[in-house]
């Protein structure tokens, strides 16, 4: 349906890339440190900033951040085996606390309007916070 498919190599899920990955046929692969063969860096830390690094360089003109608050709690939905929000690790907190400011760098370097969806958590200089009305307005 013209849709890319992006997959994330992660240290911790290279068997789970080779059995799956040749089975989608084509795909954009992204890394976060040097890239080989048809696995590209676009830039970013964390897989959410690095998610609007990628979605500027395919030519996104608006970005929405659904659940990226910065906070200390990091929501269930971060990692499968939990089943409920948990506290953030200091090395967690440090890599959000990356995260975020590579996000705001990101909006000083880019023309693409990056919008906050997010309800709670700290304020990124330089994204709109919004609501869902204001989304779906847009």
């Amino acid at each position: 349906m013209g849709s890319v498919l992006v997959i994330h190599a992660h240290g911790d899920n290279m068997d789970v890339l080779r059995k799956t990955v040749p089975k989608f046929g084509k795909v954009l692969g992204t890394t976060q440190v040097k890239p080989v063969k048809r696995v590209y860096n676009f830039g970013g830390f964390t897989d959410g900033d690095r998610s609007i690094f990628l979605s500027e360089k395919f030519g996104a003109k608006k970005i929405v951040l659904a659940g990226m608050d910065f906070g200390v709690v990091v929501g269930k939905y971060s990692k499968p085996d939990f089943k409920s929000n948990f506290k953030a690790s200091t090395f967690k907190r440090k890599k959000l606390q990356i995260a975020k400011k590579l996000i705001e760098w990101f909006t000083t370097q880019t023309k693409t309007e990056i919008l906050n969806l997010t309800s709670s958590g700290e304020k990124i200089r330089g994204v709109k916070n919004i609501d869902y009305s204001y989304l779906v307005k847009i």
